[in-house]
């Protein structure tokens, strides 16, 4: 349903990315209409100026992909906190193999007790 508010000519624009779905109720569309009454709508045509010219209306910036950066600080965070994770497991993998310091001299002097 296209509503036609202001004066002609109209332009249709298409393709936003930041476009959000938009599905309204027809009484919001058609002021005073309840559902009980017929509606008479009018079909819209092409006038008597036709155009197949595509042009972007946001200028040339708007055709160039844009950088996310809720994603990439997502997968940035996400990277170092395995590095973190392998980091911690390395250390704590490093001193578990590692000689305790009482068991080494007790290897080292059998003669002392203690």
């Amino acid at each position: 349903m296209f509503a036609a508010r202001g004066a002609a000519p109209f332009l249709l624009a298409y393709g936003s990315r930041d476009a959000k779905p938009a599905a309204y109720p027809i009484a919001t569309l058609v002021p005073g209409y309840s559902g009980e009454e017929t509606l008479e709508l009018k079909r819209a045509q092409i006038g008597t100026i036709q155009t197949t010219e595509q042009r972007p209306l946001g200028g040339e910036a708007a055709l160039h992909e844009r950088v996310d950066w809720k994603r990439w600080t997502l997968w940035g965070s996400l990277v170092l906190g395995v590095a973190a994770l392998g980091w911690m497991a390395l250390r704590l993998g490093r001193q578990m193999t590692k000689p305790d310091n009482a068991t080494t001299a007790a290897r080292a002097d059998p003669t002392r007790n203690g």
